[in-house]
């Protein structure tokens, strides 16, 4: 690296640490992405590998101060209140600062786990796990002359968060529902609601429009039977059951 881009990369290095407010990352990282293509399209490959790095710690530092926005809940409004950024939700400050909840989520991503939060006591330590693998991981890159990825960082500090505490608990996956449970939904609960309505059969025809009446005269035709059809199935069900338990035959 030339001494004019050693300065500019410690420069900018500097700015990136001294970061208070997430939009001036997400600037920092703009432009570093911004002197990424340049370098690339320039065949710079001293430049592209120092500026991917300085974007990788933009997004970090951006992941860093997302994780500690405030979600205003329950905000009041019996009076005026001053915009501050006290009473600024995250979704508000994050669109603010042209910053989707997505990426934001894939920069938090690089600062520690969701389940290793500050309720849990071990974001602190969690984020200076994170920290010290992603200077690892660009100082190999500077050696070996290598351009630092977010998808190969995300991948190492992830590693390197599962080493410290545990990987965390995996969630059970819900099972898809086949075709005959969701018709079983449908018609049950469908049954349910009409015999929970207190109806008044008359006045609801008289409100019917008449372009409806044929439509609905079709449609109630056709459930009829099948209503009919379920009556039969499950009152042979009931007796069944009600002679097993019975005991007789």
């Amino acid at each position: 690296m030339s001494g004019t881009a050693l300065v500019r990369y410690e420069a900018m290095r500097r700015e990136v640490a001294e970061c208070a407010r997430i939009d001036e990352a997400a600037q920092i990282r703009d432009k570093a992405a911004a002197l990424k293509l340049y370098a690339k399209q320039s065949k710079d490959r001293d430049l592209q590998r120092w500026v991917s790095e300085i974007q990788l710690r933009a997004t970090i530092k951006l992941g860093e101060l997302s994780r500690k926005l405030p979600t205003v809940q329950g905000r009041r409004t019996d009076k005026e209140l001053v915009p501050t950024d006290e009473y600024k939700s995250k979704s508000e400050t994050l669109a603010e600062a042209g910053i989707s909840q997505p990426v934001a989520s894939r920069a938090e991503a690089l600062t520690g786990r969701a389940d290793l939060d500050d309720e849990s006591g071990l974001a602190v330590e969690a984020l200076g796990v994170a920290l010290q693998t992603a200077d690892v991981y660009f100082d190999e890159c500077r050696k070996a002359d290598i351009i630092a990825n977010h998808k190969q960082l995300n991948s190492i500090i992830t590693q390197a968060l599962d080493d410290a505490f545990g990987a965390p608990e995996k969630t059970r996956a819900h099972k898809k529902r086949d075709a005959v449970t969701n018709a079983w939904i449908d018609l049950t609960g469908a049954i349910q609601t009409i015999a929970k309505l207190d109806l008044d059969f008359a006045d609801l025809a008289e409100r019917l429009p008449d372009a409806m009446c044929e439509p609905t005269l079709r449609e109630t035709r056709i459930a009829l039977p099948r209503l009919e059809r379920w009556i039969e199935l499950i009152g042979g069900k009931n007796v069944a059951t009600t002679r097993r338990n019975d005991g007789s035959t």
